[in-house]
């Protein structure tokens, strides 16, 4: 299965700092993976690298958040949201 979904960059932290989307930190939910199948990305730092990463969705009362994220190097996230 092809993620049909295109992606943007909404931010590279480190693990555990706040990262918002509609003022929820992702952190704070439990992820639920939405495909098998990983997103390649352009590494944002080192452009000549790329990495696999997944969409994955929160729940929060009926309030869905769909990303992708991926552990770029040790501690360091990088978050995609629908573009």
């Amino acid at each position: 299965m092809v993620c049909k979904l295109k992606w943007k960059l909404l931010s590279v932290v480190y693990d555990g700092v706040e990262i918002l989307v509609n003022g929820h930190n992702l952190w704070k939910y439990p992820w639920i993976q939405t495909s098998g199948q990983p997103i390649v990305i352009e590494d944002p730092e080192y452009r000549l690298e790329h990495k696999k990463i997944f969409p994955y969705k929160i729940d929060y009362l009926g309030d869905r958040i769909d990303f992708a994220a991926g552990e770029l190097s040790p501690n360091v996230w990088a978050f995609y949201i629908p573009a």
